[in-house]
């Protein structure tokens, strides 16, 4: 069976399941203080975000809202990223790390200069996920009884540094279009002369190993999606996030199942997902 992942913006009918995800998803982090002034946006996403000058983007797997993710202005440069939330059966395959990279580049679409959040120290897979992503700790402070982190990113000119406006983007259709999008790495590997046909992958020597070593690299964003092609189990696919084919070949070095000659790399791509491929979430659509 084939699922996929979609981000789109966010729309009325989605209120509800906002809500849910928003709750539940704090809940299981031990983080929620209950409904306050402090979590308002929430209840009014339009306002909030959509009217101000921000996004709120829901992600979805094979038509499940299974994520989310928003900014909104907080100045004429800065932005704040909220309520970044991930389903807790769905954690852990890279849907996080999808939703940040495309509010990044939406917020510097627009011109933003700065984005700046906070989470609760009981939070730490999304301080990892911050900090890989180059947020900074600015600080700390209490809120509710509850210590928050304070991180800040600068974003740099990007390719977006020659205009001076949103309006102005709008007129580079082409930039415009490979921003909506997300590259990353198709990666085949195939087996390796020691697999034993005999067995079956989960027989194969070290498979407890080279299993805790993918479920590491999918929790670091760095593998989003992988399994074997086809119905056996000679050629495996993954779909990466990473900075070049090199740091592929750096982290896949240290698959156990690498120096074993199980599995080696047959081919490295780039690969193109597009984000919402309706185009509903598109500019002008």
């Amino acid at each position: 069976m084939r699922f996929i992942f979609t981000l789109r913006r966010y729309k009325p009918a989605d209120l509800e399941a906002v809500e849910y995800l928003h709750v539940y998803a704090i809940q299981q982090a031990g983080a929620y203080l209950g409904r306050g002034a402090w979590d308002d946006d929430v209840y009014t996403i339009e306002e909030a975000y959509l009217n101000n000058q921000g996004e709120f983007l829901i992600g979805e797997w094979d038509g499940v809202f299974v994520a989310m993710g928003a900014f909104h202005r907080t100045s004429p440069e800065r932005a704040e990223i909220k309520r970044m939330r991930v389903h807790p059966d769905y954690q852990g395959r890279g849907f996080g790390q999808l939703i940040l990279s495309e509010l990044e580049g939406r917020a510097r679409a627009m011109g933003y200069k700065t984005l700046h959040l906070d989470t609760s120290v009981l939070q730490v897979p999304a301080q990892k996920l911050y900090e890989k992503n180059g947020f900074r700790e600015i600080g700390r402070d209490m809120y509710q009884n509850l210590e928050v982190i304070l991180y800040e990113k600068q974003l740099g000119c990007g390719v977006f540094a020659n205009h001076s406006s949103f309006e102005a983007l709008l007129q580079d259709k082409e930039m415009l279009m490979s921003q909506w999008s997300a590259t990353y790495y198709a990666v085949l590997r195939e087996r390796g002369e020691n697999w034993d046909a005999r067995l079956p992958m989960r027989q194969q020597e070290q498979w407890e190993e080279h299993a805790a070593f993918m479920d590491a690299l999918a929790d670091d964003g760095f593998v989003i999606l992988g399994g074997p092609l086809g119905d056996g189990e000679e050629k495996f696919l993954l779909i990466i996030a990473a900075d070049s084919e090199q740091a592929i070949e750096v982290r896949l070095a240290d698959d156990p199942w690498t120096p074993l000659r199980l599995l080696r790399t047959a081919s490295v791509e780039r690969w193109e997902i597009l984000l919402g491929a309706d185009g509903s979430d598109r500019p002008g659509a």
